[in-house]
């Protein structure tokens, strides 16, 4: 008779908006046994409703001493994910940490060092790239030469972080992904709430991005594809491909949600003990992006 699978047991660091997507998403394929919140009583109210049998009274360093956790999710506040990294690696255990893992490019490779020295997973919620949309997309631009890509972003909120690292980060890692060269920086504007990025690459293909957090009218996200003749357009809903003026559209309508596939191939990679740096590694590509955009300025 063939063992029974032990299961993965987690701990979740931020009981915050995404935080509590996290701790649902990971309770699906894992035990959440520990959620560590800054004593926010909504939040806290949340997780008893959800399930008291979750652990929210005990310190960072006792889940850090637990050797019973495979590994500690992070969705704290950009700026302490550097250091919270840095000590559950040291401690062990396996990572996954919202975007971005850090705002420093040294501070992410010596992560990404110490991930490897420990024989442990880091792993970044690059939500966007488990998309079943982006997935289909990979596929039709495969071998195929983009011409133009156009990226917009309006909505309203997302505001208590600096907006190249909160939702910029998002179309970075997009761009980076679908396009294996060094991209140039043509022109830059960042304001509190606005952000414009003009890139180039070597092979002469141009890329814009426009990203307004302050927009009152319908929230918008459009991805616009050019290439040999063809369009994809890609919205938060829809992915309509354009070919010689026939319309295809795909809705996302029963399709799996980006954040739950994710969390998914985390898990697996877990359980089956392989260590994929991919995901890390092209955080670290837009970590040094926007660095270089922020010094463009």
């Amino acid at each position: 008779m063939k063992p029974k699978k032990k299961m993965l047991m987690v701990a979740v660091v931020g009981i915050g908006q995404w935080g509590k997507k996290l701790i649902t998403e990971f309770n699906k394929v894992s035990t959440v046994r520990y959620a560590l919140n800054s004593a926010d009583k909504e939040n806290l109210s949340w997780l008893r409703n959800y399930d008291p049998t979750i652990k929210h009274d005990n310190t960072f360093q006792e889940i850090l001493n637990d050797s019973s956790i495979d590994a500690v999710v992070i969705a704290t506040p950009i700026n302490t994910h550097y250091e919270f990294t840095r000590q559950i690696l040291s401690s062990g255990k396996n990572v996954f940490v919202e975007k971005p893992p850090t705002t420093d490019s040294d501070q992410l490779v010596k992560l990404i060092e110490l991930a490897k020295k420990q024989n442990l997973s880091l792993f970044t919620n690059n939500t966007f790239l488990y998309d079943p949309f982006y997935k289909k997309i990979i596929n039709a631009i495969k071998d195929k030469k983009i011409n133009y890509l156009n990226l917009i972003w309006l909505k309203y909120g997302s505001f208590k972080e600096d907006i190249t690292w909160n939702l910029g980060y998002h179309y970075l890692a997009i761009i980076l992904s679908l396009i294996n060269q060094e991209p140039k920086i043509v022109n830059t504007e960042i304001q509190e709430n606005r952000f414009f990025l003009d890139l180039e690459f070597a092979s002469k293909l141009r890329c814009n991005v426009f990203i307004d957090r302050k927009y009152s009218a319908k929230a918008t996200r459009l991805i616009n594809i050019n290439y040999k003749n063809k369009q994809i357009l890609w919205t938060k809903d829809n992915l309509f491909c354009v070919d010689n003026g026939e319309v295809n559209k795909t809705s996302s309508e029963g399709n799996i949600s980006p954040l739950e596939s994710i969390v998914t191939d985390f898990t697996k990679d877990l359980n089956q003990n392989s260590k994929d740096y991919r995901n890390i590694e092209l955080s670290l590509k837009v970590v040094n992006l926007i660095e270089k955009i922020h010094n463009f300025q």
